[in-house]
């Protein structure tokens, strides 16, 4: 049996209620039971509007993220400087790209002394291949540095390193046929334009201009003028320009220290640095210089003195 003292909440009277062990125990699971399911519909209850809450926070987090797209497009779209941390990430791979092209510049200074090597050995003039010439390839502090800059460098450099593999590849091919191009050998016959004739042999002629007894140190090829005029030989060509006596000339500079020129041009095709082979148009037939109607004056040099070319193309030489 227990006793169960319970006082009014007002009065202070004390009412005392009897009890048997077995109803007191019921009592007890009753009142846990009751307190339980209070519990877990509370809980229920604080994790229904906790969800709610927390989808509501995912919403207007997503929400935020859309409108914060939205004005970062905005400020890209009217060039707004970039957060920091993009800013930072962009500078980075600028620096990567810009060591990688500081490398290919590196590559092509290698190469270009490997030019100037072989150009020696062929007996070329250096000036036709500026393998000495500074390279046009510079920009600002990585600080500074554009994307712009980035890509005006690698066309420059695309440029720079598609010239230097046309140059290295001719002198590749005069090494290889280096024993075909002797100048003890003649080059077979010379097609200067696709319509013409010798009207000159190298050697002493009279001047057309003053009637005098001179040397002639070339072969003029006449023919008509606005036709093209083919390089009689591969090579490099070294001069396009207006010289004196000579108008409108093309040199081509050829291996074993030899050159061609290609003199009175109404207009030359080709320029400075420039890969010519045998056959390829180089300049239209004028009378420009010293002349007296539309032809083409040839020369040949060996190391700078005018030889005869009939010594080299049969077709060029009088016959016996």
């Amino acid at each position: 049996m227990h006793i169960i003292t319970v006082a009014h909440p007002t009065c202070g009277d004390v009412i005392k209620f009897k009890i048997s062990l077995k109803k007191s125990v019921i009592f007890i699971l009753f009142a846990i039971v009751a307190l339980t399911g209070v519990a877990s519909w509370g809980t229920y209850k604080f994790t229904y509007w906790y969800d709610r809450q927390h989808n509501n926070a995912e919403i207007l987090l997503h929400e935020h993220d859309v409108h914060e797209h939205d004005v970062e497009d905005a400020a890209a779209s009217t060039s707004h400087p970039a957060d920091a941390g993009k800013d930072e990430q962009r500078d980075e791979q600028l620096t990567v790209i810009s060591e990688h092209i500081g490398r290919l510049v590196d590559s092509v200074l290698r190469l270009n002394a490997l030019g100037e090597q072989l150009i020696v050995k062929a007996e070329l003039d250096p000036k036709a291949f500026n393998f000495s010439e500074p390279m046009g390839i510079g920009g600002p502090l990585i600080a500074d540095i554009e994307v712009s800059d980035i890509l005006k460098n690698l066309s420059d450099l695309e440029v720079l390193l598609n010239k230097r593999f046309q140059q290295l590849t001719f002198l590749e091919d005069l090494f290889r046929n280096h024993h075909q191009r002797r100048s003890s050998e003649l080059w077979g016959k010379a097609k200067l334009v696709k319509n013409g004739w010798v009207s000159s042999f190298f050697g002493r002629r009279t001047d057309p201009f003053t009637g005098k007894i001179v040397q002639h140190n070339g072969v003029d090829i006449a023919g008509r003028e606005g036709d093209e005029v083919f390089a009689v030989a591969s090579g490099v060509v070294s001069i396009s320009e207006d010289r004196n006596n000579y108008g409108k000339l093309v040199e081509i500079q050829h291996s074993n220290g030899l050159a061609t020129r290609y003199a009175h041009n109404k207009e030359t095709l080709v320029k400075p640095g420039d890969m010519v082979k045998k056959g390829d148009a180089i300049a239209l037939m004028g009378s420009t210089g010293r002349s007296t109607g539309p032809h083409v004056h040839l020369e040949v040099l060996q190391d700078n003195k005018a030889v005869d070319p009939g010594l080299y193309f049969s077709n060029l030489k009088p016959k016996s």
